[in-house]
């Protein structure tokens, strides 16, 4: 996460995230213990009145759960998409990243608008017990849509660096591991089909209030993973990882964050082979300035005073210096004396 005086959007981004989780996890052992409108329509006559109160205020906290859940998955998505957005930059991915980043836009606003306006009419509906209609219930249009665009998404956020870490000038076993670490979003797209299976095959269950936690916690913890590996490094005493890569180059936000002994990111710009535009990347040299100075003093002696020494005799003296003007160090300079 980087000193506070350090933080960069993903960090608060994160940060509400973070705080998003901790409220769905609340709400959703409160929503076990009250219960919700989730009732099969062959109990409706059955149902115990005396319940109905505690149903429809579990029932409104699955409402607050839902919008929890979409702040805590969408947001993690975002993170990444930040994180990418500065991986690629100077680099024709970065136009890949505004796209994606504007589906996950459009999808969590779309989700919103159904969500609020279409599939449950009027909105106290939600809540209302015995319910209306599945749609008020257990939300089945809404678990559908929401799996699409949630697995859509996330398969599409995984697909950006892949290609980079492929193309980057490493050792295979490198390249191997960091595909794994920038892959474990398959695990949040698994624990995503899982919890919407649950919530489908089984509605009147609880076991979508289970995989809701720990879709969410998945999901958290990958986002986080590239950010923290780092802070893993210097806890286990790993070897620097990228320390024999063809190029050491760090230039933007992120040197201070994933410094030279983890994953450069910003090497990253360094490594590919940048085919599309026949540009060769080179290290660059600090520039310097050479001024050359020389100065000839002469000591002579008048013609009375050297009538009387015969010893003494004139004396030449020369200074040759060299100054160096670094671009970003100190002055140098080199004098040398002869006589």
């Amino acid at each position: 996460m980087g000193v506070p005086r350090n933080l960069q959007m993903e960090d608060l981004v994160m940060a509400v995230v973070v705080i998003f989780y901790i409220l769905l996890t609340v709400f959703l052992v409160e929503v076990d213990k009250y219960g919700t409108n989730g009732i099969p329509p062959s109990q409706f006559d059955t149902l115990d009145k005396a319940t109905i109160p505690d149903r429809i205020k579990g029932s409104k906290m699955v409402v607050a759960v839902e919008q929890f859940w979409l702040v805590v998955v969408w947001g993690c998505k975002c993170c990444l998409l930040l994180l990418y957005s500065t991986m690629t930059s100077g680099l024709w991915q970065h136009r890949i990243v505004k796209v994606i980043g504007g589906i996950c836009v459009f999808s969590f606003l779309l989700i919103e608008i159904l969500f609020f306006a279409v599939w449950c009419r009027p909105f106290s509906a939600y809540w209302s017990v015995p319910p209306k209609s599945v749609q008020c219930s257990v939300y089945t249009n809404h678990v559908i849509i929401t799996l699409a665009f949630n697995v859509t998404t996330d398969v599409l956020i995984m697909a950006i660096p892949l290609p980079l870490l492929i193309r980057a000038r490493l050792s295979l076993s490198k390249k191997l591991t960091l595909c794994a670490v920038f892959s474990l979003g398959a695990f949040v797209i698994l624990c995503s089909i899982l919890s919407k299976y649950y919530s489908i095959s089984q509605p009147y269950g609880i076991k979508w209030l289970q995989w809701y936690v720990r879709e969410a916690a998945t999901a958290v913890i990958v986002s986080n993973i590239p950010q923290t590996w780092t802070l893993f490094r210097r806890l286990f005493n790993w070897k620097s990882f990228l320390q024999h890569s063809s190029y050491n180059r760090s230039q933007n936000k992120y040197t201070s964050r994933l410094d030279s002994s983890t994953i450069h990111l910003s090497r990253f710009r360094g490594i590919i082979d940048r085919s599309e535009s026949g540009e060769h990347i080179v290290r660059e040299q600090p520039l310097e300035i050479w001024a050359h100075r020389q100065f000839h003093v002469t000591n002579e002696v008048d013609e009375e005073r050297r009538s009387g020494s015969l010893s003494q005799s004139s004396g030449t003296l020369e200074f040759d210096t060299a100054t160096a003007v670094a671009e970003d160090g100190p002055v140098r300079t080199t004098v040398t004396a002869a006589r």
